[in-house]
């Protein structure tokens, strides 16, 4: 009711048709399109809906909760999970409106809403990565924290802490605005001299104190001993292996700070005139209006944020081929970039935009300065792409439009150093739009190539529909490009399934290492024209891979409906049921490859009526053995057979009965022979 009672009137209604309409948008833009984030679409969907909490690597578990909803579609839980994508994002932006609200004009507060919700990070709706869920969770908290002022009572802060502690079990980076709401209760003790320093100190300790209890002990009850983590092994062992390496925390830092200039240099670029009006405004001792803080928290927040994306770059530089120190984590907090622009527009309606020349020169000339070195560099060293840095990506992609906005963004600050309420609306209204609509067409360009499946979707959508009787394909991925065999893992869907480059497959040559690996497995998916191991047996040649099966024991599970790789042909066999399946008459199996020469059946079967203890004859070639079946499949009937001509098919010699209905069994009235449950055939040693 709160938050309808808050965005009623014209401009709130126009926000909420245009929430509707570019959900609509953002959903048609979606559907369809092939997995694009290598690693991380396949590990948040294979966490979410393929393994149980105590096994994943991030704790995101609220996250996992949310989207284990998406398994229900199917094949299509892709498109599920960016249904859940738009919902959340949309839903963050009445939260941005609110807060711009109450700082400036309603119409500029829809702007600077409008124009968020059109921004480069509604690009995250596409992936299955909880970065939509995080932008939703983080503006609502944003939203209750800084609308409270810092006036509530200990029973409101108990509360926020519980909310604190969800948003860190959406994504575990929310553990690092700790510092910022830290600043934030320091904030609110001194512009409240009635709570005092003890009073501030003890709301931060129960909200501290709450957070932690629901992070953990939500963690907890999801995954056990495992969930007692603050960010999960990955991160953590990342930064802890850099940390004990002493020798090399010169190297590190220095990693740190060039990573940190490239946020710098695209943050000047991007936002000059928001990062110089912020800077220049904020102190931590001045009033807001009607209560908000939103000068600190922005500070706070960007600052820490800033290092908290340095950080985790150059941590995990060199742990991967796509880990460098030129990636511009700015996905770390792309969430929290419209505070800058409410910053901004907050000092719209006063005079001089309530700064004095000297700060705005003391902020402006460095903001400036390196404006132009990025312009002049073109941020040489660095590799923004439209995941992790959608903002510079979409303005880099054409050398015209990166010197005209990185010019205007220029101007807007040489404005607003000398006419600032004017600069502040030459970046909101010309050079704001102006970049979301560049970032707008460059970004549904490049979704757009993803509608077209390359041959590692192919292959993953091929294999999971052909290996579609296995519930969880046990499957080998071999090929040298690691980017698209994570995508093609994203499509076998399947937790069993793993992955190796060509490059160390070739170092293992016929190593027990090798053997082993294969030995864990029953089929190889191999790209390119690299060479099959001799432990294959059965393999589909497509355009660009090949599906192989791994030889070993033949083995035929009767409660899936056909056997890939395996039986070529069956007969005789009523559909598979939860148990195995009946047969109906006399039963043939085909198999791909040819049987053992001498070979031994594993049958685990069972039967009815007069044939219980009624001898059944299986053929292979001119060999025949003979066996018995009781009421129940406790144990397997061994049957050895001799196989000279190697034959590659199995007759079972079934006579018709009545049906269980007709012997007076039950109910059922389909004509009835032997419940096949399982069958394994194993090659036995030539006597000779």
């Amino acid at each position: 009711m709160l938050l309808k009672r808050n965005i009623r009137g014209s401009e709130g209604t126009i926000l909420v048709w245009i929430i509707l309409a570019v959900a609509v948008f953002l959903m048609f833009r979606s559907f369809g399109l092939y997995p694009v984030v290598m690693d991380d679409e396949y590990a948040h969907s294979k966490f979410s809906r393929l393994l149980s909490f105590d096994r994943a690597v991030f704790p995101d578990y609220l996250y996992y909760i949310v989207y284990r909803t998406t398994s229900s579609c199917g094949d299509s839980f892709l498109n599920c999970s960016r249904i859940l994508n738009v919902l959340f994002f949309v839903s963050a932006v009445p939260f941005i409106y609110l807060i711009g609200s109450r700082i400036t004009g309603k119409k500029t507060a829809l702007l600077i809403a409008v124009l968020s919700l059109l921004g480069p990070a509604n690009v995250y709706t596409a992936f299955f990565m909880p970065e939509s869920m995080y932008f939703f969770a983080f503006w609502l908290l944003t939203w209750l924290f800084l609308g409270a002022g810092g006036q509530q009572g200990m029973f409101h802060w108990t509360w926020m802490g519980v909310i604190y502690g969800l948003v860190s079990l959406v994504k575990p980076h929310a553990i690092f605005l700790l510092p910022v709401f830290a600043c934030m209760f320091v904030v609110f003790s001194r512009q409240n001299e009635e709570r005092g320093a003890i009073k501030g100190i003890a709301s931060f300790a129960v909200f501290l104190v709450a957070a932690i209890v629901t992070k953990l002990g939500i963690s907890f009850l999801l995954a056990g001993k495992a969930g007692l983590t603050a960010f999960g092994p990955v991160y953590l062992q990342n930064v802890t292996d850099r940390i004990a390496d002493s020798s090399h925390y010169l190297s590190f830092t220095r990693l740190i700070l060039k990573n940190l200039q490239g946020h710098l240099l695209a943050i000047s670029l991007l936002f000059s005139v928001p990062v110089a009006q912020a800077l220049s405004a904020v102190r931590p001792s001045c009033q807001e209006p009607v209560g908000l803080h939103i000068r600190p928290y922005t500070a706070a927040t960007l600052v820490t944020l800033f290092i908290l994306a340095a950080l985790i770059a150059a941590s995990a530089v060199g742990t991967s081929p796509f880990e460098t120190n030129g990636r511009l984590h700015i996905r770390y907090y792309y969430f929290a970039l419209p505070l800058l622009l409410l910053v901004a527009v907050s000092r719209l309606s006063e005079d001089s935009a309530g700064t004095t020349p000297r700060r705005r020169v003391m902020f402006a000339l460095p903001i400036g300065a390196a404006i132009l070195y990025a312009i002049y560099t073109k941020l040489a060293f660095y590799t923004p792409n439209f995941v992790d840095s959608p903002d510079l990506n979409s303005i880099t992609f054409k050398p015209v439009i990166f010197y005209s906005l990185g010019a205007l963004s220029l101007f807007a600050l040489i404005t607003w150093l000398f006419r600032p309420r004017d600069g502040i609306r030459v970046f909101i209204y010309v050079f704001l739009p102006l970049s979301v609509a560049f970032s707008a067409v460059f970004l549904n360009r490049e979704l757009g190539e993803r509608q077209i499946p390359d041959v590692y979707d192919k292959a993953g959508v091929f294999a999971r529909h052909y290996l579609s009787a296995e519930k969880s394909p046990d499957i080998l991925v071999v090929g040298s490009d690691m980017s698209g065999m994570f995508r093609t893992l994203l499509q076998i869907d399947s937790p069993a399934a793993a992955m190796h480059t060509t490059a160390e497959i070739d170092a293992m040559g016929n190593s027990e290492a090798a053997k082993k690996m294969l030995s864990e497995k029953r089929w190889l998916l191999v790209f390119g024209n690299h060479s099959l191991p001799e432990e294959t047996s059965f393999k589909i040649p497509m355009n660009g891979f090949t599906l192989a099966k791994i030889s070993g024991p033949n083995i035929l599970d009767f409660k899936e409906a056909s056997w890939p790789g395996v039986i070529t042909k069956a007969s005789g066999l009523y559909p598979a049921e939860p148990w195995g399946t009946w047969s109906i008459g006399n039963v043939t199996l085909e198999f791909t490859r040819p049987l053992p020469e001498k070979f031994a059946i594993h049958l685990w079967g069972f039967t009815y009526g007069s044939l219980v203890g009624k001898e059944f004859t299986v053929h292979v070639g001119k060999n025949s053995g003979r066996f018995t079946l009781g009421p129940a499949a406790t144990k397997a009937s061994v049957i050895e057979l001799d196989n000279p001509e190697r034959s590659n098919t199995l007759t079972f010699d079934i006579p018709s009965t009545l049906s269980p209905k007709a012997a007076g069994l039950g109910d059922d009235d389909r004509i009835l022979g032997v419940a096949f449950v399982k069958l394994i055939i194993s090659p036995l040693l030539v006597k000779w």
